[in-house]
């Protein structure tokens, strides 16, 4: 985990569903001798969407309440999806929004620094892919470990900080089982109902060190674009 991106004397916010990616998160910052847990907060969203999402919370709050780790939790309301309606129809960028801004809220009511999200190499990769099936431009290849997020409501921003994208799944997996850490599963990842989840499904298949060149080249060829485009 490339904890080299946090501030050691800074506040941030942590994305937590329960979830193995985001528990893996959670616990090695919460082991990490260099980083104080006192300086993070945990944020969850209860979509209220599926039978056990109760459950997910509450392996959230019982692992903070254990710790002393200081979460807020959001249910989110048939009212809160009518108001992102009008931004958007589609349920995962409604689901998005509704996550940041929440983030984007308590990271701004205690001064965080930014906001750190479980994602990680198989998500790097997952990324990469529907760029490639989209066909399109964009400013980078795969998932950046700094990025920001703009509430179209709220009109502000907030520092997405990614510290895991070396880290395979199956690591995490493996992390957790050796550790003991109690996390969830997401029904939902395994239905083909979303492009992601399909891609998910079909990622074993890939090897990602080849992969993960390929971005990387094609990352290198946008910056030298970018160089050649300020000369110009």
């Amino acid at each position: 985990m490339d904890d080299k991106l946090l501030n050691r004397n800074e506040k941030y916010v942590i994305g937590v569903s329960g979830g193995p990616d985001s528990m893996f998160l959670l616990d090695n910052i919460y082991h990490n001798p260099e980083l104080d847990i006192n300086n993070f907060i945990v944020c969850l969203i209860n979509y209220q969407k599926r039978a056990d999402s109760d459950h997910d919370e509450q392996i959230v709050l019982e692992y903070c309440k254990k710790r002393n780790i200081k979460v807020y939790v959001k249910k989110v309301t048939a009212a809160d999806y009518q108001q992102y309606q009008t931004i958007s129809h589609n349920f995962q960028n409604i689901a998005r929004d509704i996550r940041y801004d929440f983030f984007l809220q308590i990271s701004k009511k205690h001064h965080c620094q930014g906001v750190l999200i479980a994602h990680n190499l198989t998500d790097h990769i997952e990324t990469y892919i529907l760029q490639k099936q989209r066909n399109g431009i964009v400013e980078h290849y795969g998932l950046n470990e700094i990025s920001y997020y703009h509430s179209q409501l709220l009109g502000s921003k907030v520092k997405i900080i990614r510290v895991m994208l070396k880290i395979t799944r199956e690591e995490i997996i493996e992390y957790l089982f050796h550790n003991q850490i109690n996390y969830a599963i997401d029904s939902t990842n395994i239905l083909g109902i979303y492009n992601r989840n399909i891609i998910r499904n079909e990622i074993q298949q890939i090897n990602l060190q080849d992969m993960l060149l390929e971005i990387n080249r094609k990352n290198n060829e946008n910056e030298q674009l970018k160089l050649m485009a300020k000369i110009i």
